[in-house]
């Protein structure tokens, strides 16, 4: 029986207009931060608790409706 793993995934991102409006991500040097997954929204970097791919998604989603909500500068 086969098992997707999503532990290191790499990045979900929502552009507009060339910048970076809101992204998941594992990487970008942040691990010497004391933290791996983390999301930015626009210019800030928060942590971010990773449980599976199904949250991640549902995260992400709802994320990108409150940007374009205007919930979410």
């Amino acid at each position: 029986k086969g098992e997707i793993m999503f532990d290191y995934f790499a990045l979900l991102v929502y552009i507009k207009e060339g910048k970076r409006l809101i992204g998941y991500d594992n990487f970008e040097g942040h691990r010497s931060e004391g933290g791996s997954h983390h999301k930015h929204v626009g210019d800030r970097l928060f942590p971010y608790d990773f449980v599976d791919e199904w949250k991640l998604l549902a995260d992400f989603n709802e994320d990108v409706e409150k940007i374009r909500r205007g919930t979410i500068p």
